[in-house]
């Protein structure tokens, strides 16, 4: 599923077309729209909503239209984080859907601890580990299945990306360049510096990425 907007060349909002969050960043009123394809991109089911919806809460409305409108026994959704709340993913398990989503990774899990040294990464491309984590659903603890994989080209992609926001930040606190939102920028009043120990977290973690599922404990009931 992909989630857009569209602008309106109007002056005046209205209960529909509203002001909001816009990938153009334009400020006047706009419409989001939910669009859910199939493998190979072709358009199954869409719909449209307020300008002001966040993109996370257009996720489950077009789900159930879709499986309303065909008859639908089960829907396995795969979506990546950015897509997806806490709140959605309890959401899902509620109406009794299955998924694969991209888990946001806060620190390196503790199975590929050992893999990483002060010399660099040992893990090989495209190294697999099937592990456990605990979510939260209906207010209780329970276990689902997480898979992390390892890949070379996504660790050089994400060291690039992170090394131009260190050479930001940097720069910011040379007050060569203004200063802007940026990850790496530790604030403490008018004090600018690095965040060297986010740096080193957040270097161990290239490469890797999660994905939560709750299909084997489906299986298992």
């Amino acid at each position: 599923m992909c989630c857009t907007t569209l602008y309106f060349e109007a002056r005046k909002e209205d209960d529909y077309r509203r002001p909001g969050l816009s990938k153009e960043r334009r400020p006047g009123p706009q419409i989001k729209t939910g669009l859910l394809v199939d493998k190979v991109g072709f358009p199954l089911e869409i719909q449209g909503f307020d300008g002001n919806r966040g993109e996370v809460k257009t996720l489950i409305p077009v789900l159930a239209s879709f499986k309303a409108r065909y008859g639908l026994e089960s829907i396995t959704v795969t979506a990546d984080a950015a897509m997806f709340s806490a709140g959605d993913m309890e959401e899902l398990e509620r109406l009794g859907y299955t998924y694969i989503i991209a888990s946001r990774i806060s620190k390196t899990p503790y199975e590929i601890e050992e893999y990483l040294s002060e010399d660099g990464v040992l893990l090989s491309d495209n190294q697999i580990f099937d592990s456990r984590i605990k979510i939260l659903i209906n207010k209780k603890r329970l276990e689902r299945r997480v898979i992390y994989q390892y890949r070379k080209k996504r660790a050089a992609r994400e060291l690039l990306n992170m090394n131009r926001q260190i050479e930001k930040a940097e720069n910011m606190v040379q007050d060569k360049i203004e200063v802007t939102r940026n990850r790496f920028l530790k604030l403490e009043g008018a004090r600018k510096s690095v965040n060297h120990e986010l740096v080193a977290r957040t270097r161990r973690k290239a490469g890797i990425k999660g994905y939560v599922t709750n299909l084997d404990a489906r299986r298992n009931l």
